[in-house]
């Protein structure tokens, strides 16, 4: 009873991880009529608010890899969390632009120990098979975030001020760090018997630079969607703040469910296969928002789509490498990810820039775009992800 008591509270944690995460993100892109309204910025300033986040966050991914596996995954994971806590209550407090993004950039360094932590809680708590589900719930979290947005922060910023939804989401992440220090137990990435695998033979294996490749391109898709979905439904469509924010949670809703789909589908089919087919139908959707009357539905399925390609890179993560690899081969690739995300939002903002906001050429842009890397995934054949067991041989 005690141990699935634990277990119980682990999961819970990791869950809370994903949804605080993702609710961080999130809230720029909400946040963004606000101050846009208080402070007359640009498409492209916002653009660039968000976008300072993601570079640091991206650079971040390539060192802190490294540095997870010297200080330990339970230090790093606190550390994580309560640098973003007070990152958000000082952007609530700031009131210039360069303190937006030195705030911003500050706060990528620390959020890029999430996903580098989380992965390897995971990989070493959970057994394979229920690993890949594991990874698919936290991902899924991404949906409640959206809906805890549009429903408890959006109202909170419209009553009191955009300052209170950074401080209850700042607020949240301290809380995290401290259940971290609480119930998460110390993992050991590398047993006694086992010799660490050296950074430069995960980078440049065949296998992480696809997938780096990969990660780069869906998230350009999917982050222009998540910074820039509540400005088109709201300047665009002409939809007010609020139903914007609702029709965003929409988005997010669809992506809970195409998520726990796909981790379930993860028990019959390959996740390189699921991959696959996800790209084709995203850049098919995207389409679809510009060119029918659907355009709310085509986005929903579209971000829902893209947030499961997502999570299948990660299952692809988890199936390719051992439990000492996990720390830098995740960093590696969610540094594609989170350039991906950097360069989304100040490529979205300068194409409605040059285009006098025309939403429809960047729709047309995002689908060509995350066709381009879709045959460097297909050389990954079912040798290199049996690697694994074979690799774990060799190290003992």
């Amino acid at each position: 009873m005690k141990k699935d008591k634990k277990s119980a509270w682990i999961f819970s944690i990791l869950y809370f991880m994903g949804l605080s995460i993702y609710m961080l993100k999130g809230l720029v892109g909400v946040s963004f009529p606000f101050l846009q309204s208080e402070y007359h910025f640009s498409a492209v300033q916002l653009g660039n608010i968000a976008a300072t986040f993601f570079w640091t966050y991206s650079v971040s991914f390539l060192l802190l890899g490294v540095v997870t596996r010297k200080i330990g995954v339970k230090k790093h994971a606190v550390f994580t969390f309560a640098g973003m806590g007070i990152c958000e209550i000082l952007f609530a407090l700031s009131s210039t632009y360069s303190a937006f993004l030195f705030i911003k950039a500050v706060e990528g360094v620390m959020a890029a120990g999430f996903f580098l932590c989380s992965a390897s809680i995971i990989c070493a708590l959970f057994a394979e098979k229920k690993s890949k589900q594991v990874q698919a719930y936290q991902i899924s979290s991404v949906g409640v975030s959206s809906l805890a947005i549009a429903v408890l922060l959006v109202p909170l910023m419209d009553f009191f001020s955009w300052r209170a939804g950074y401080t209850a989401v700042g607020i949240l992440c301290l809380v995290i760090a401290v259940l971290i220090i609480k119930f998460i137990p110390d993992v050991e990435l590398v047993e006694k018997h086992e010799k660490s695998v050296p950074f430069r033979l995960i980078l440049f294996r065949k296998t992480t630079l696809c997938m780096l490749v990969n990660m780069l391109f869906i998230n350009i898709y999917l982050y222009a969607i998540f910074n820039f979905a509540v400005l088109y439904f709201a300047d665009s469509k002409g939809f007010s703040v609020q139903a914007a924010s609702y029709l965003s949670a929409v988005n997010a809703a669809v992506a809970f469910f195409c998520i726990l789909l796909m981790g379930y589908l993860t028990k019959y089919f390959r996740p390189k296969n699921i991959y696959l087919i996800l790209i084709i139908l995203i850049a098919v959707l995207g389409l679809g928002i510009v060119f029918t009357p659907f355009y709310i539905e085509s986005m929903a399925l579209a971000y829902g789509f893209s947030f499961g390609g997502f999570s299948m890179l990660m299952s692809l993560n988890q199936q390719l490498y051992t439990k000492n690899e996990i720390p830098v081969s995740t960093g590696i690739i969610n540094f594609g990810g989170a350039l991906g995300g950097a360069i989304a939002p100040s490529l979205f903002g300068f194409i409605l820039i040059t285009t006098n906001n025309n939403y429809n050429v960047c729709f047309i842009i995002l689908s060509i775009l995350v066709l381009i890397p879709i045959f460097t995934i297909i050389p990954i054949t079912k040798h290199d992800e049996y690697r694994k067991d074979l690799l774990s041989k060799k190290l003992c």
